[in-house]
């Protein structure tokens, strides 16, 4: 493995190459020196690039100021871009920490429309320095397309995505599938997987796909590597003892039967279930410090929840089973135990469930270390096993959620407080620092999970984003730090600590003019769980919309301020470090599962699609019938930001690999990401079918003619590979369709392959069957 030497002196981060560092150090430092003669400046010369191609600057010939770093030596004269240099960027692939969310924001206004921001249109000339070549002006062409598809471009870019990711054109008057060619082979090669160059990500569709997963990693999940294995296991964290297990049983011993029959798993079981775990559910909601866990200092319910969830991502659906009920009842023996620790609200709630039998009087005191806020670790897990499973367990989880809710309550959704760290040894301050993150954590990443309940089963929230009155948590490497001194580090005297959850989101809400002032930059989790509270926002007004208008529409203003919001968010999104699209990277699949939730948010602006598919039933009969009663699709300023995203998103399976991706996805994919294609599926399928035929050019604007045409491409791919059910043609190859309709029904028989191939979750199976059950209502 290459050796990165090259160390960032504020925060401890390491690079392969030099130029990366830099890069990263200005994230720190705020230093533009890339300055143009007009006064914007920029953090990299790709940016000034871009500025260039969107800006009136090609027939100047002022220059402009030089970086004095290692830059300079790249840097010769920054007049106006040349093609070579143009080639290698495609618009939307900057990654702009500064300029480049800021131009992507403008773009985004500058396609919908004037606003008291956005700077006047920009000619083509830049642009088309890269997108057509040198002699395409020979040939006839239409001034008024050129125009529109700059614009088109600008707003791609804008709204997160790159021209780049965008299928080849094939008709006639664009003429451009040789040119992209030839540009693609000129272009940067990617760095490997987990480099840390983060900083070359753009927006969070910068580029075409995620990793696919390789055929020797479809376990990589449940089975670390030899080197991963041997590091836990000399640190004590995975690694579950004899011993270890010993203890696990004389705590369950201590309690009354029928709980105290239970069979701990043996020693190799209880590692695979942990290490599987924190490879699968935790990755997704990082909430328990995983370099300082260890199994013999974990409460006992803990332990066990942990182990039923992990047991769950290992396929062993009895074991897990097992396990999950009987961690929920050592829960309530636990608060029986601890009913002094718990507030009235708490209280009051178990009084009022039948889960409770107060007549059974507990044998003995549970030993071992306990919180109450360890309460609340465990029903978040066990909400989170039993949320995808079958009905019956599907309403524990709705119950165990309201128990969840009066805990975090009852335990405070206040900041603390931080101690006094003065004369403390650095490893006590360490232990401190874990201990108050953590809890910040479990408050926050439990408000995202009931948050999930109310995007895949349209309930009203439980917990309000306007209770939680905490900070955002902590970047990543200061989460991941595996000691005390790798911790003290990273720390530094004018650190700063991330800013309330509250404040950020007032901030989003305010919109792109207030974005600067959200300093630090929010984590990965941070960005996850702003990106909940707008989408809590869109569920609350849906709810609160005009009831004599069919269909329900929201209003204007709250329309415009939660586009605003959204686009605030991308931009966030673009200028934390961390950000990429790779769900097996190091610092986790977060942003990437945060750019599936940004598609639902788009999606839920144009349609109501909540309250119509029934997901509780996991009936697909009942779910299906739910899909025909869907709502006209709203014709609003967010309509083809939704129908792009959903074209991407389709376009990801097809490219991966329909049939491989779908038996391995359990492994790289959390179950939102199912939820958000299944919207996905839903909202393009109904926007195709709804389309006349024959379609009329008047009746969609060229962007919509742009998108239909991109998913013809993206349909045409996947019936080269994939046997689909469908007539063949002549060469034996199946007939991709033209018309609308038809493209609407082959989108929906993709994702219903996909689906159906889920290996792990019978709950995205029936997404799957449901989608055919609905096909079949549109023939």
């Amino acid at each position: 493995m290459h050796r990165q030497s090259h160390t960032c002196r504020y925060c401890s981060r390491s690079f392969k190459r030099a130029e990366h560092l830099t890069r990263h150090l200005r994230t720190h430092t705020r230093e533009k020196p890339f300055v143009c003669h007009c006064g914007a400046a920029f953090t990299r010369r790709d940016l000034l690039t871009r500025h260039w191609r969107i800006s009136n600057h090609n027939g100047d010939t002022g220059t402009v100021a030089l970086p004095s770093s290692s830059d300079q030596n790249s840097t010769s004269d920054c007049r106006e871009p040349d093609k070579t240099y143009a080639h290698n960027f495609a618009p939307g692939e900057s990654n702009g920490v500064d300029g480049g969310a800021a131009n992507g924001l403008l773009n985004f206004q500058n396609h919908h429309g004037p606003s008291e921001h956005a700077p006047p249109a920009a000619p083509f000339h830049g642009l088309h320095a890269h997108i057509v070549p040198d002699n395409f002006h020979q040939e006839p062409y239409n001034d008024e397309g050129f125009e529109d598809f700059r614009d088109f471009v600008n707003f791609i870019d804008g709204v997160g995505l790159s021209a780049q990711w965008t299928p080849e054109y094939d008709i006639d008057w664009m003429r451009l599938e040789n040119y992209q060619q030839e540009s693609q082979l000129s272009s940067r090669e990617p760095d490997p997987p987990h480099s840390p160059a983060v900083e070359d990500i753009g927006t969070p569709f910068s580029t075409w796909l995620p990793s696919a997963p390789a055929d020797d990693q479809v376990h990589l999940r449940s089975q670390p590597g030899d080197d991963a294995c041997e590091k836990r296991a000399r640190h004590g964290t995975y690694h579950v003892t004899e011993d270890h297990r010993n203890l696990l049983v004389v705590c369950l011993e201590s309690l009354p039967p029928p709980i105290s029959d239970f069979e701990i798993p043996s020693r190799h079981a209880l590692t695979r279930y942990i290490t599987a775990f924190f490879g699968g559910f935790h990755s997704h909601f990082p909430f328990i410090h995983e370099p300082t866990y260890k199994p013999s200092c974990s409460p006992l319910e803990l332990t066990l929840a942990m182990c039923a969830a992990g047991a769950q991502y290992c396929f062993e659906r009895r074991s897990s089973e097992r396990l999950f009920r009987v961690a929920k009842a050592i829960v309530f023996e636990r608060l029986r135990q601890e009913e002094s620790n718990f507030g009235p609200q708490t209280l009051a709630f178990i009084a009022s469930t039948t889960m409770f039998s107060p007549d059974t009087v507990p044998v003995a005191r549970l030993s071992g270390i306990w919180a109450p806020l360890d309460m609340a670790k465990t029903l978040l897990i066990l909400v989170g096993f039993a949320t995808w499973e079958r009905t019956d367990l599907l309403q524990q989880a709705f119950a165990l959620r309201g128990l969840l809710v009066q805990c975090l309550r009852d335990n405070g959704l206040k900041e603390e407080a931080p101690p006094n760290h003065v004369s403390l040894p650095r490893s006590a301050m360490w232990d401190q620092w874990v201990q108050r993150e953590s809890a910040r954590r479990t408050k926050l990443v439990a408000f995202c999970y009931i948050n999930v309940h109310s995007i895949a089963y349209n309930i009203h929230p439980l917990l309000w984003s306007s209770e939680l009155l905490l900070r955002l948590p902590c970047c990543t490497p200061d989460w991941q730090a595996s000691s005390a001194a790798q911790w003290a580090a990273l720390q530094r005297d004018g650190k700063e600590d991330q800013m309330s959850f509250q404040q950020a989101l007032s901030i989003l809400l305010q919109g792109a003019t207030g974005i600067d002032s959200v300093h630090p930059i929010p984590s990965p989790i941070g960005n996850y769980i702003l990106l909940h509270a707008l989408l809590q926002r869109i569920h609350v007004v849906r709810e609160l919309s005009f009831p004599a208008t069919s269909p329900t529409t929201i209003s204007v203003t709250e329309l415009h301020t939660i586009s605003r919001a959204l686009r605030s968010w991308t931009s966030l999104w673009q200028q934390t470090p961390e950000s990429m699209l790779d769900p097996n990277n190091e610092s986790g699949p977060i942003p990437f599962t945060s750019s599936a939730l940004l598609v639902v948010a788009y999606i839920r602006l144009s349609l109501d699609i909540g309250s119509c598919r029934h997901l509780e039933s996991r009936d697909p009969d009942a779910m299906a019938t739910g899909l025909t009663q869907l709502p006209g699709i709203e014709r609003n300023e967010n309509l083809l930001s939704a129908l792009l995203y959903s074209t991407h998103a389709l376009s990801i399976p097809v490219r991966l690999g329909i049939d491989r991706v779908a038996r391995s996805q359990a492994f790289f994919w959390s179950v939102q990401h199912a939820i958000s294609s299944f919207e996905c599926a839903i909202f393009l399928g109904k926007w195709l079918c709804s389309l006349p035929c024959p379609l009329q050019e008047s009746s969609l604007s060229r962007s919509e003619h742009r998108i239909l045409h991109w998913v013809r491409c993206i349909i045409k791919e996947a019936y080269a590979v994939v046997d689909f059910d469908e007539p063949e043609g002549d060469g034996g190859d199946l007939v991709v369709p033209s018309e609308p309709f038809e493209l609407g029904l082959a989108v929906l028989s993709i994702w219903c392959r996909f689906f159906r191939g889920n290996t792990q979750w019978q709950f995205v199976v029936n997404l799957g069957l449901s989608l055919e059950k609905y096909m079949k209502t549109l023939r």
